[in-house]
């Protein structure tokens, strides 16, 4: 049997020397002695009360499940609502099961899921940041068929690109390692028949199926799989992944292996093996071990992951700079092996979709917190509108999020489509979309929670939530068909985005906040002008700031790109040095009394929408919603956000009554009507009367 020399990966022999389990494992996320003790942990946010059910058992044939112990939190100072159960190990011990915790206090960590057999081999280390590595062994000729251990050498995906770093993607690994694979294997080794019979083999390889599928593997590539009788006989199986280096003697000159669950228990089965040889398992049992991401029922899970974990991406563009960075952290493509995401279904219309990694610049758990506490409220619904977070880990330091991949925010959808094609179906497409923000919006104000972290208020009282920052930036749009293009017809959903300044409101002051609502962090070109006088904010805050935005988004349909620039550039005003000031949608007067106005350009240019060649009835009620109903000075004249809805759907019923509500051009003014028979109100000047547009 030949060798390999090992490859250079993070040295496992830098593995720190397991010492005992923690006797108080606490549940917060970052409460540890120091950063040398690693977690095992998966955690799952949910809206409703903890689910402690256990998972169904796992087919005949799947990867055995990993249990856990769970441990307790004595310190009786946790505040989370998030629980956290714990492994705590000494060695790189990633996160890579999915647990729920039973009635009787274990964790029952979820198998490996199966997938289709996918091809990689069309992917290139320098296209998509995939390198399916084969070996070519000097001693196996043309003629022999390949080796079990050949097989899954070749089908090794490297991440990160040219680091040496690989794993074996699970339904690859499920689809080579069969009863009949084994046995194949340890005839060849000739562990059959000289240490098992004919009749034992059969039992014995059932063994090895049901209980040590990956240790069998990564004994296999590193050519001892015909220790794996030891490794049973001891009682050593996938439970015991991944295990850790043991020291027995000052600097590693002379180690060990132990279990994850048992570390202070000394190995007879390795005895014999050389140093090479545990360094050689240490690294490659990661190739084994790589993650496979779920959102059950809509619940986040969080995953701690080791620094020698090994991800399971195909495609990561953070290693082709092209992560785009803010101020508070970075945000780049990735595409995860299909057998390690089980965010979607399986009859979802794209094999491979794209995701989001979103990695936090703060490495504080508080700032963590803060950014997942409102997106995991908001992803539990399912809300077509209200971009869903999918998972979070942390990995060598850091926080990431993961998210379905938007193939551009608005205002980048705006520029990638200077000119919309005013069709009928493109237009209801708009108004369906405006709905939907607009729906996702009520979703958010609507929603009452007692948990959240606001622990300071009274338990009997709800909680009413704000978006906050509503801008074009913070709307996305993600494409039905998961592709990372954004295609020249619309067709998509428009969902928002960045709940960082999500706030809860207590419901006595349900339409005032007189705490934590008196001060923003919103982007002030979208704010609405009680910022600027310092009053009280409320969740009128958001219907100004989507006003904003509706009136940008009809004039894009309107005019077009250059048009909605020109809108931009004409809203500013200059100071005295030539500078413009500000492009917010009001203007401040401070004198005789300090109070706010809606911007004048704003104003006529409303009217100039009114009065375009290609304003359609469509075109006017829209604007009138805005103007009438949204673009109100005082928060107490504006809309809720329910009425809201209700006005945007009967406009969408009209339209698919009658398409040329949507693209027959109708003169400016419209004709009086009915009083009874209108969307929506528009003074054609202050001196006239009140006229009202068909609805």
């Amino acid at each position: 049997m030949f060798s390999r020399t090992p490859e250079r990966n993070a040295n496992p022999l830098d593995q720190p020397t397991p010492r005992p389990l923690y006797k108080d494992a606490t549940s917060d996320l970052v409460s540890r002695p120091n950063r040398e003790d690693d977690f095992i942990t998966s955690t799952e946010y949910s809206r409703r009360p903890l689910d402690y059910s256990l998972s169904p058992p796992s087919p005949e044939n799947d990867v055995p499940e990993l249990r856990f112990s769970r441990t307790s939190s004595n310190d009786g100072n946790d505040s989370s609502d998030i629980p956290r159960i714990r492994v705590i190990t000494s060695s790189p011990s990633p996160s890579f099961h999915s647990y729920d915790a039973s009635e009787r206090g274990q964790i029952t960590s979820g198998s490996f899921d199966t997938a289709a057999h996918v091809d990689f081999s069309n992917f290139s280390s320098a296209g998509g940041l995939l390198e399916s590595t084969t070996s070519h062994d000097s001693e196996t000729s043309d003629q022999s068929p390949p080796t079990l251990e050949d097989q899954l050498w070749d089908c090794r995906i490297e991440w990160p690109p040219q680091q040496n770093t690989y794993f074996v993607p699970i339904d690859e690994m499920k689809r080579l390692v069969t009863l009949s694979s084994i046995t194949m294997e340890l005839q060849r080794r000739g562990t059959i028949p000289d240490r098992l019979n004919q009749s034992d083999a059969v039992e014995f390889t059932q063994r090895i199926l049901a209980t040590a599928l990956r240790l069998f593997a990564i004994l296999t590539v590193i050519g001892k799989s015909d220790a794996i009788l030891d490794f049973l006989e001891e009682g050593l199986g996938d439970d015991d992944l991944p295990f850790v280096r043991v020291d027995l003697q000052f600097g590693g000159s002379n180690m060990s292996l132990g279990s994850r669950l048992r570390p202070e228990i000394r190995m007879k089965c390795i005895l014999r093996w050389t140093r090479m040889e545990i360094s050689n398992f240490l690294r490659d049992q990661w190739w084994m071990l790589a993650p496979v991401f779920k959102s059950p029922g809509g619940r986040v899970r969080h995953y701690m992951l080791d620094d020698f974990f090994i991800l399971p991406y195909i495609q990561d563009e953070q290693h082709s700079g092209r992560a785009l960075s803010g101020g508070y952290s970075s945000v780049w493509l990735v595409k995860i092996h299909p057998a390690h995401q089980k965010f979607y279904p399986e009859n979802h219309n794209h094999v491979n979709p794209p995701f989001a990694i979103k990695r936090l610049h703060s490495t504080k758990q508080e700032d963590f917190k803060l950014e997942v506490e409102m997106l995991k409220v908001f992803s539990n619904g399912d809300h077509p509108h209200l971009i869903r977070l999918l998972a979070t880990y942390e990995y060598k330091g850091s926080y990431f999020l993961i998210f379905p991949w938007a193939q551009a925010n608005l205002r980048g959808y705006w520029e990638a489509n200077p000119n919309m094609k005013r069709t009928p179906s493109s237009l209801l497409w708009v108004l369906r979309q405006c709905r939907g923000l607009s729906s996702g919006l009520l979703h958010i104000h609507e929603y009452q929670s007692t948990s959240g972290p606001f622990q300071d208020i009274n338990k009997q009282e709800h909680l009413y939530g704000r978006h906050g920052d509503i801008k074009p930036e913070n709307i996305l749009f993600l494409a039905l068909d998961g592709t990372s293009v954004v295609p020249e017809e619309n067709y998509g959903n428009l969902a928002l985005a960045d709940f960082g300044l999500t706030e809860f409101h207590n419901i006595k002051t349900r339409t005032r906040s007189l705490t934590r609502g008196t001060t923003t962090r919103g982007t002030p070109t979208y704010a609405p002008p009680e910022v600027a006088l310092r009053q009280k904010i409320s969740r009128a805050y958001d219907i100004w700031s989507l006003g904003c935005v509706f009136l940008e988004l009809i004039s894009w349909v309107v005019c077009g790109t250059e048009g909605l620039w020109q809108f931009q550039e004409g809203r500013g005003e200059t100071n005295s040095d030539g500078f413009i000031n500000d492009d917010v949608f009001y203007t401040i007067i401070p004198k005789p009394d300090r109070h706010a106005i809606v911007r004048t350009s704003v104003q006529e240019w409303m009217r100039d929408l009114h009065e375009k060649p290609v304003a359609s009835q469509f075109v006017h009620d829209f604007v009138d919603l805005i103007s009438q109903s949204m673009l109100v000075v005082e928060p107490a004249e504006r809309s809720r956000i329910g009425p809201l809805v209700g006005k945007l759907q009967a406009m969408i019923d009209k339209a698919e009554a009658d398409p040329s509500y949507l693209i027959e051009s109708v003169p400016y003014p419209p004709r009086e009507v009915a009083a009874s028979n209108f969307i929506g109100t528009r003074p054609s000047s202050p001196s006239q009367k009140v006229i009202f547009s068909e609805g």
